[in-house]
């Protein structure tokens, strides 16, 4: 079989969307004649398997995002109008990156959501950073939901189904969710960026925002890219990005916390492999923020 074995021929094959292994209960029983020829691969179809398979490959390419997106996103922050050229530069990037390799294809185009994102919401100029926001979110939940149902139809919405027996786990990931706000008020006390909108409204954007960002960063981004690479490289991956978007020309400490919470929901989701805890925990963490500051009598 030319060095590659069965199991990495029908792996290869799921990626490629070639066979759905949730259609099926497992793969062509091997050690039949049929699965012996079916296995029997040319040269080319080998290093087109090796291709698509290999760690260095998607090491590299990862790699290359993470400096371009890095780069984009620092210069976004200090001179906005560049930096929305470097963007579309990222996007571009993305964009041949799908074209080029089936086993990258839809990481690259969940990864295109967050530029997509950006130069949307520019477009569309909102008074107040909350109204920004609002947009951004909104986009990014949209996208989100759309690749989420066209790249896991066939799959849970919500990741691994939940077994109820479990469900302390949902007051516990509150719990969790409320303690990351507490801190959060204690990081950035003279960074509250809300004053004078209203509240009621912040606490149910908040719960969209925390929907939209499992959507994008834990269903799509972290799920995909731990297919292609080691769960550390992938969590390290989906940090880095949330930290970029959340950085603050003023101050390293929303990007400092932000940090702090990303890597607490990637393990949650890197445990669980279900998108609820980490909804209810996100949802968490940023509701007892604003009720904090509400509290401490910050409007």
């Amino acid at each position: 079989m030319d060095g590659v074995s069965p199991e990495d021929y029908y792996k290869a094959e799921v990626d490629m969307g070639i066979i759905d292994p949730y259609q099926s209960t497992s793969p062509v029983p091997i050690g039949t004649e049929f699965a012996q020829n079916k296995f029997q691969t040319t040269e080319e179809e080998n290093a087109i398997i090796k291709a698509g398979t290999s760690l260095f490959d998607n090491k590299l390419w990862v790699t290359s995002f993470a400096i371009i997106f890095t780069i984009s996103q620092i210069v976004l922050l200090l001179r906005p109008n560049i930096g929305l050229y470097f963007n579309i530069g990222v996007l571009l990037f993305l964009f041949l990156s799908a074209y080029h390799s089936y086993n990258q294809r839809k990481l690259a185009i969940s990864l295109a959501i967050l530029p997509t994102s950006t130069l949307v919401t520019h477009f569309l100029t909102q008074p107040t950073k909350f109204g920004g926001m609002l947009e951004f979110y909104s986009i990014v939940l949209l996208l989100a939901v759309a690749c989420g149902a066209i790249f896991h139809g066939h799959e849970p919405v919500l990741g691994k189904p939940f077994k109820w027996h479990y469900s302390y786990l949902l007051p516990l990931m509150a719990l969790i969710g409320a303690g990351l706000g507490a801190l959060g008020y204690f990081v950035m006390k003279s960074q509250y960026q809300f004053s004078g909108d209203p509240r009621k409204t912040l606490i149910v954007s908040a719960v969209v925002f925390a929907i939209a960002e499992e959507l994008l960063f834990r269903g799509l981004i972290q799920k995909l890219s731990t297919k292609l690479l080691n769960p550390v490289i992938s969590i390290s991956l989906v940090t880095l990005i949330y930290v970029l978007i959340s950085m603050s020309r003023y101050s390293f400490l929303p990007a400092f916390y932000a940090g702090i919470v990303c890597v607490a929901l990637c393990l949650v989701y890197a445990k669980s492999q279900n998108i609820l805890l980490t909804m209810t925990l996100n949802a968490a963490s940023k509701i007892s923020y604003l009720l904090v500051f509400a509290l401490m009598g910050i409007h």
